[in-house]
């Protein structure tokens, strides 16, 4: 989000991360979290062998794809955001006191 704010929009992670062998629970949570970024993608070291979701357990699996689901259910908001972005500059993915600058409380919160 920092770097939406000080304008470069068009930013994402590597999910399930780059590097090592990934626990479950990571895999679960890059894909949570990373459905929300602008920039979502699978990707990994070219020296990692277990990094497509078909070879995950089918806990892992569900979470991937219940993840993807989310992220076209809102592909309409996805894109419309995408455009007033590109139009005005402002970042895609923003902070919660970015987004509602009149409620004062929100700058203070840490998680």
């Amino acid at each position: 989000m920092q770097n939406g704010i000080g304008g470069a929009i068009f930013g994402g992670a590597d999910i399930p991360g780059f590097i090592g062998v990934p626990s479950e629970e990571l895999w679960i949570r890059m894909y949570q979290v990373g459905m929300y970024m602008p920039f979502f993608r699978a990707h990994c070291d070219i020296n990692s062998t277990i990094r497509e979701p078909w070879l995950q357990t089918m806990r892992v699996q569900a979470a991937i794809r219940d993840s993807i689901n989310r992220r076209y259910d809102m592909m309409h908001y996805i894109y419309t955001t995408f455009r007033y972005a590109t139009k005005t500059g402002l970042p895609i993915m923003r902070p919660m006191w970015f987004e509602f600058p009149d409620l004062s409380y929100l700058t203070s919160i840490d998680t």
